[in-house]
């Protein structure tokens, strides 16, 4: 990945517990190579190229003292220097009981009629399981209609209180959309991955990437991108040194391996980087958190949920 052309969008970003839903009357163009809204702080985005523009979705972090936290929010781009802030698009529900009191990462993608459809976590951690898969479809990428007929939890095989962060992709041989989800199997971090034909009902196929970093982390934030010939598995270390970490295949059912003894991009301070391409480039979008006091001496303050 070292030889492949690549842009790191470091967006300046924490991701501490609070928020608000908070929606713009008006839409704002931001220029900046680090962007966020004037109003909050972006985390876990999760860009997506239409073909056109990419659509920077992020959990937004308005750190407000309310019951719910974490709304999607949209930046949208085609220089990742200039963007049209679309703000609030996809709400959590501000009650102590729902599944949706936050909203966890996931994924955009688009059907064969250009229906944009969001898979994303619900996650509450007061109840038991915490953590959800969720559906929601747009025409437009902007305004969002929940399909909760179509949520779904951990089976069996997998930890129920950790399943989360849905990627979900159309894979061209198999002629199926693929999801691979954050969880956990046998006490370690694994990747798992379920299939569909019709984006909702899901099959589970099974671990596609166990965790091979030499201890337990769960391996968060995962995506998947096929680059001139080759598969780029990405992930995040959420319990070791915080780092986004890649593997490489030839085939998507082969073995993803690291290509040296680097195996990750920049440093700890670079947190849920996601893979994606405009066809002619690979980009890793992710985030960084502030620091205390704003002072750059000072300690990180980000968490993730």
């Amino acid at each position: 990945m070292k030889n492949k052309k690549y842009l790191l969008l470091l967006l300046i970003v924490p991701l501490l517990l609070g928020g608000m839903q908070l929606m713009k009357s008006e839409k704002s163009t931001i220029t900046a190579l680090y962007p966020r809204s004037p109003e909050s702080f972006v985390g876990d985005p999760m860009p997506y190229y239409n073909g056109k523009d990419f659509l920077i979705y992020y959990l937004e972090n308005q750190r407000l003292d309310t019951i719910g936290f974490h709304p999607f929010s949209l930046l949208r781009t085609r220089n990742f220097y200039q963007y049209v802030d679309e703000g609030e698009v996809l709400p959590y529900v501000n009650e102590e009981d729902s599944i949706e009191r936050a909203l966890g990462t996931g994924s955009i993608t688009q059907d064969k009629q250009g229906t944009y459809h969001a898979f994303y976590t619900g996650h509450n951690g007061s109840l038991t399981p915490k953590e959800q898969i969720m559906h929601a479809t747009s025409r437009d990428g902007v305004k969002w209609e929940k399909i909760e007929h179509d949520t779904f939890k951990a089976g069996p095989n997998y930890a129920a209180d950790d399943f989360r962060d849905p990627f979900v992709f159309w894979e061209e041989e198999s002629q199926e959309y693929w999801m691979l989800i954050t969880t956990r199997a046998n006490d370690t971090g694994v990747i798992a991955r379920y299939t569909s034909t019709d984006l909702s009902n899901w099959q589970d196929e099974g671990i596609f990437f166990s965790n091979d970093l030499g201890d337990d982390s769960n391996l968060e934030c995962p995506s998947l991108v096929h680059y001139q010939g080759k598969w780029y598995l990405a992930f995040s270390d959420q319990f070791g040194e915080r780092l986004v970490h890649y593997r490489v295949a030839d085939e998507i059912t082969g073995e993803f391996k690291r290509v040296d003894e680097s195996d990750y991009v920049d440093g700890a301070g670079f947190y849920a980087g996601r893979l994606e391409t405009d066809g002619e480039n690979l980009y890793l979008v992710g985030w960084i958190p502030t620091k205390d006091n704003h002072e750059d001496r000072g300690n990180y303050n980000g968490q993730v949920i």
